[in-house]
């Protein structure tokens, strides 16, 4: 028993050491540049995680243009923003029963010391689509409980723009934004309430959600990230949208050797983009 433990935890360590954030694909033409994937994590800075990380400085270096789920631009973050909030004269109250609206203001007065009814929170808040204060509600609880440790003003997206201005690399989107910001107006207060409402249900166990994902991407377990989750993630609205999304990262890869930067949680899992890749039939290589 003590030996077949042994081989168990041998295994879990391989695995573990095989993790990776930065994957190569490999272009058909050998003669071809390869492009690379690196997945980010969103509560974490990426200052000790990519500066001592040669390999993904060496991926800016020998790829020509940078990809990112949607532009990076200030044009392309309005749009998004706008498809964020609800109409004129609607407020999220609309979306909530009254046991979802007192646990809101449970979560609230826990990390802001006052209620929806307050005006100055009513301006963050109250104007925001059940998915947006899903993503202001986990980064509220996240941050409160990690201070010092995490910065939400210095992310992974922002340090991946300023190297590709500083190496004067393009930058694109892979999904165009005013399609990602229309499906975000097409979703159902249903679906957009199946988001919200695990949160509202239950805030303590979206934290140790959230905490077990970072823990997992630490690991470069990007499965890990996925599944902690649990696809409650409003990132890619649709697990379907991959094969999609997949087929764009094939083609802009063998146009252009390019550095793709997205979330954990889309690249990761059963169902994420490096799943989608190799079901493409592309070849896909963890860089160490």
């Amino acid at each position: 028993m003590k030996k077949l433990f042994f081989f168990v935890l041998l295994a879990v360590m391989t695995v573990a050491v095989k993790a990776q954030i930065l994957y190569r694909i490999t272009p058909t033409d050998s003669t071809a540049k390869p492009s690379y994937v690196v997945a980010t994590m969103k509560f974490l800075n990426p200052l000790g995680i990519i500066d001592p990380d040669d390999s993904v400085k060496a991926a800016i270096q020998h790829t020509d243009r940078m990809a990112f789920l949607t532009h990076p631009d200030a044009d392309s973050v309005n749009i998004l923003n706008a498809a964020r909030e609800l109409p004129a004269g609607k407020n999220i109250r609309q979306f909530l029963s009254a046991d979802e609206l007192k646990s809101l203001n449970t979560i609230l007065k826990a990390y802001e010391g006052i209620g929806i009814d307050n005006p100055a929170i009513q301006k963050v808040y109250g104007g925001l689509t059940p998915v947006a204060l899903a993503d202001k509600l986990d980064q509220l609880i996240f941050v409160a409980n990690h201070m010092g440790e995490y910065d939400p003003t210095h992310t992974f997206d922002q340090w991946f723009k300023a190297q590709a201005q500083k190496n004067q690399m393009g930058m694109y989107g892979l999904c165009p934004v005013r399609r990602m910001a229309q499906k975000l107006e097409d979703m159902s207060a249903s679906e957009q309430m199946a988001v919200l409402r695990p949160i509202l249900n239950d805030y303590q166990a979206r934290l140790a959600q959230l905490d077990k994902a970072v823990s997992a991407y630490k690991l470069r377990d990007l499965g890990g990230v996925a599944n902690a989750l649990n696809g409650t993630s409003s990132v890619c609205p649709s697990v379907g949208c991959m094969p999609t999304m997949a087929e764009k990262v094939k083609n802009m890869s063998i146009q252009k050797p390019t550095l793709f930067i997205l979330d954990a949680a889309i690249v990761g899992g059963n169902h994420g983009l490096l799943k989608a890749l190799a079901d493409a039939g592309v070849k896909i290589q963890a860089v160490e």
